[in-house]
């Protein structure tokens, strides 16, 4: 086998770089797996949408924009009719969540 590369490189013959013999055993990788120089810029990325979320988040616990919430679903549950169903999300009867049935 040497003699037959020493051969070839005597002669400059251009050999192929990789050789596989049976392709289905490579694994297959995509060019998103193999972008090294992108994942310091898909982190940061992905850290500002996770902070701007954040702030989101605790903009919307406020206290008055939860009482303004409430506030529209009381509105709400009111002017239903008394022949809607309302059902609770939880297994525990309430007053506010009762089944009325027709």
């Amino acid at each position: 086998m040497l003699k037959l590369l020493a051969a070839a490189d005597a002669s400059k013959v251009t050999l192929p770089k990789y050789v596989a013999g049976n392709l289905e055993r490579l694994p297959s990788v995509s060019a998103g797996e193999v972008d090294v120089y992108g994942l310091p810029a898909a982190v940061k990325k992905l850290t500002a949408q996770v902070d701007s979320l954040s702030k989101q988040v605790v903009e919307a616990k406020k206290p008055d924009e939860f009482h303004d919430l409430l506030m529209r679903v009381k509105v709400l549950e009111s002017s239903c009719t008394p022949s809607a169903q309302y059902v609770s999300t939880d297994d525990t009867p309430s007053s506010d969540s009762t089944a009325i049935t027709s």
